[in-house]
C-alpha cells in the first residue's frame, strides 16, 4: 500500500483501511514533516489528560481499560487538572495497581 509503512501494512485490512489511508494522503499536506523511520518504541508512551476532574469526563471508565492492557507495554498517564474525582482516580489507580503509572499534576496555571 503506497505511502503506508511497510511495518504497519500487515495490521492493516486491505479493503477499509487502503481506502481511508490513501484518501488521507492525499488530503494531507505532508511538505516538510520527514517520515518516521522507526515504530519501536524506545521509551514509556505518555497518556496525556487535562480537564476538570469530574465523572462526565470518563476518567474511570480509562483507568479500567488501562488496567487491562499488557503490563509489558510501557506507558504513563499523566493528568492535568483538579476536581472532585482527584481522590477517587488516584484510589482506583491504586487499587488496579496503576499508582507508578499514573501522574497527577493537578490544577497548572496558563502561562
Amino acid at each position: 500500500m503506497p505511502g503506508i509503512p511497510l511495518d504497519l501494512q500487515d495490521n492493516a485490512t486491505p479493503a477499509a483501511n487502503s481506502l481511508a489511508a490513501e484518501a488521507l494522503l492525499r488530503l494531507a499536506d505532508l511538505t516538510g514533516i520527514a517520515p518516521k523511520t522507526s515504530y519501536k518504541q524506545d521509551g514509556p508512551i505518555n497518556l496525556l489528560f487535562v480537564g476538570r476532574l469530574v465523572k462526565q469526563k470518563g476518567l474511570d471508565v480509562l483507568i479500567a481499560a488501562l488496567a487491562k492492557m499488557d503490563l509489558a507495554l510501557k506507558w504513563r498517564l499523566i493528568i492535568v487538572g483538579d476536581g472532585p474525582e482527584w481522590p477517587a482516580i488516584a484510589g482506583e489507580a491504586a487499587r488496579v495497581g496503576l499508582a507508578d503509572r499514573l501522574e497527577l499534576r493537578g490544577w497548572v496555571r496558563k502561562e
